[in-house]
Order: C-alpha cells, then structure tokens, then sequence
C-alpha cells in the first residue's frame, strides 16, 4: 500500500468550504437573466470559487508528489497514485454522467449528445474542446483540467527532478513553467483573441495548467525551501492578495459597467491572459495563511458547530460540485419561480447539502476505503 494520503487541516476544510459556496452562489444566477450586473457579480463568484478549487488541488496533489518523488518516484509509485487519484474522481464522476444522460435521453435538451462522440469526449475528459459540453454536465469543465493535470504532473515531475541538485531548485522550473504558459496564453488572445473568453481561454485545457501549478510550486516551497515559504507566510503577502482580489473585482465592474478607452485593453491584456495566473497567485497566500494560522486551526475548530460545518461541507463538496446544477435544473423545472423565492433557493440548498451527504457516505467513502489498499 502506497501512504500518500494528506492528512486534514482545518484551515484548508475551511478554504474548500468557502470554494463550493461561492461556486454555489454563483449558479443561482442563470445565464440568460437580464439583470447584467447581478450576472457580473455571480461569474465573479464562480470563476473565484473554481479558481480556488484549482490551487486547493495543485497544493495537495504537489504535497504527495514532492514527498513521493523526495522518496524516490518510480513506476510503482506513479501507477497507485494515478489509482488512488482516479478511485477518488471519476467513480462519482461517472455517476452523475450517467444521470445527465438518462436525463437527455427523456427530456427536450437544447443539444443532440449522441452524435459526433460527444459522449466519448465527456468520458475521456476532452469535452472542454467541444462547445456543445456548455449545455450538458456543463461543471464538468474543471475535472477536464484537473484530471489531464493528475496524468502530466508526475511525468513533468520526473522530467525536471532527476537528481537530488534538481530537487532542491525545483520550484525555479516551476516557475518557469508557469510564465511560459501564461505568456503562451497571452499570445494566443493577443494572435486569435477569443470573442468567448470562458469557451476559449478559462476552460481550454493546456492553457490552465499554471492555476494548478502555482498550487504545486507553493506545496514545493514548503516541503523542500522552507526558508523561502516561512517568508511568504508574513501578513503583509496576505494583505496584498486581499488588495489584488478587490482591484480585480472594481476593475470588473469598470469594465463591464463603464465605457473606458482602456477596456479594450485591459480586455485583451488582462482579463484574457495574466488574470488567469494573478487570482491563483493571490489564492495561493490565502491558502497556506489559512493551513497555517493558529487562531483557524487551534480555536476556531475547537468550537464544535464550526468545526462541523466546514469539516462536512469539505467532505461533501466533490458531490455538491458535481450534483448542484443537476438538482437545480429539477428545481427550475418544477417550480417555475425557483430563482426568486428565497424558500425554494433554500429548499434547493438543504436537499443538495442532503444529497451530497448521502451520496459521500453510502458511495465515495465506501469507494475511499477501497482506495487504501494501494
């Protein structure tokens, strides 16, 4: 049996909670409403929360891999990580895949999903390159990323880490790494310049790798530079994150709610290439502040009714994810007024959060057990 698990934190329960609820709050906003400004405001909920969600995997899954590789990674290694990281993705993946093809199969769905191997793109993580996937399992998107990131990251790993010199600059490939893929971002907007930035740019596959990097060279610094992450531990990078997440947030409003010569700029510059590298960044401080701090880990878990919250929502999160829009799209098909009764929204969050806990009990966890075999 290969031990790479990672043991809890509250802090991070903590940082996972705060992620599906802000990918949750902002699916309460449909896409076709006309109130333009609450739909702003709710994509800035969810890019945050998947954004968030992107660092949270590259910082655990960097963790296991560094100590594995610390160790001496080998094809016995990679093989039960890539067993133990798919036992924990894709059993519950394809569960609700084949929900959302029972689904189509009886309803009036806005896409035909059984032509042109739409379907084997779903099960083979490549739907992200097909437009069509915005209409089915549409959440999705993000495992696409995460789970072609699981496959590439222990063989980068091997390719950059062959000798204990290498291990310990690590983290400078890294960051090599890292720039290239946002500047081979930003010369693609700059070259084709996508007039969808989500379909084109956010949700294309190699082009976001660096979120989940930036998570991994954080994970790198802790375990092999401490020196270096004990600095980034200081208050003043927490501050600055914090800054750098509001100017984000006023420089949306200013972009999409005034008229600016330099919006077309900021477009194409910003919001379409370094944006996608700067958020995780300042996610990446948020982070290992919340891992670390003793007031979150030391008292604030020690009150029960917190503690439990974030430790359950954490735990269910992978389900919530994966089930929220489903159960939303029943909601919306039986109530037609779901969006704007508060009873309902609430009702839809009770039977989700429901949901989600039977579903990691009865399903993943039996799943996990299985897991630990290898």
């Amino acid at each position: 049996m290969l031990n790479n698990s990672v043991q809890r934190n509250f802090g991070l329960d903590v940082i996972r909670s705060f992620a599906i609820i802000m990918v949750l709050i902002g699916h309460l906003v449909p896409d076709n409403t006309i109130n333009k400004s609450l739909l702003s405001i709710a994509m800035i909920f969810r890019g945050f929360g998947v954004e968030l969600f992107f660092v949270l995997s590259g910082f655990l899954i960097g963790k296991i891999l560094i100590q594995l590789l610390n160790k001496g990674l080998n094809v016995s290694n990679i093989k039960n990580f890539y067993i133990r990281r798919w036992l924990r993705t894709l059993p519950l993946y394809y569960l609700v895949f084949v929900i959302y093809i029972i689904i189509y199969k009886f309803t009036n769905p806005p896409i035909n999903v059984f032509s042109d191997f739409f379907l084997l793109k779903q099960m083979v993580f490549i739907q992200n390159f097909d437009i069509r996937h915005m209409h089915f399992f549409n959440q999705s998107w993000s495992l696409s990323v995460e789970e072609w990131f699981y496959l590439l990251m222990p063989l980068l790993l091997v390719v950059f880490s062959n000798n204990k010199t290498k291990l310990e600059y690590l983290y400078k490939n890294l960051i090599k790494i890292i720039i290239f893929i946002a500047l081979i971002r930003f010369f693609y907007v700059l070259g084709f310049n996508p007039a969808d930035s989500d379909f084109g740019i956010r949700r294309c596959i190699p082009l976001r790798f660096d979120a989940l990097l930036i998570g991994v060279l954080f994970a790198c610094l802790k375990i092999n530079n401490i020196e270096i992450f004990n600095k980034l531990l200081t208050k003043k990078f927490l501050i600055i994150s914090f800054i750098i997440s509001i100017l984000i947030i006023i420089d949306f409003y200013c972009l999409y709610f005034t008229k600016n010569p330099f919006n077309d700029f900021l477009n194409i510059v910003f919001y379409k290439s370094f944006y996608f590298s700067i958020i995780p960044f300042s996610f990446a401080f948020l982070i290992i502040f919340f891992e670390n701090n003793e007031f979150i880990n030391k008292k604030l878990s020690k009150i029960l009714p917190i503690k439990y919250f974030f430790e359950k929502t954490s735990l269910y999160s992978y389900s919530m994810y994966l089930f929220n829009l489903l159960i939303m799209f029943v909601f919306d098909v039986l109530f037609v007024n779901f969006y704007h009764s508060p009873i309902l929204i609430s009702m839809y969050f009770i039977s989700l959060y429901l949901i989600s806990a039977f579903v990691y009990r009865y399903y993943e966890k039996p799943i996990m057990k299985f897991r630990d075999k290898f």
